[in-house]
């Protein structure tokens, strides 16, 4: 996966993210994917998914089910 392709795909979800009319249900499944998202752009060298991360593996917050501290 190439860091282009993957900012195309942080910048796609972040404009899904801004549109009031979509809603993400939360559950377990959903931060999973989300979180394995951001682990494949921090890789990819996207500081936000980098600082997101570190504070989550800090806190222990925000890991999804497969990732403890």
């Amino acid at each position: 996966m190439t860091p282009h392709f993957v900012s195309e795909v942080i910048a796609f979800f972040k404009a899904v993210i801004l549109r009031s009319s979509v809603c993400i249900q939360a559950s377990a499944e959903n931060e999973e994917i989300g979180v394995a998202f951001m682990e494949r752009a921090a890789n990819a060298g996207d500081r936000s998914a980098m600082i997101y991360l570190a504070k989550a593996y800090e806190s222990g917050i925000g890991l999804g089910i497969n990732r403890f501290v």
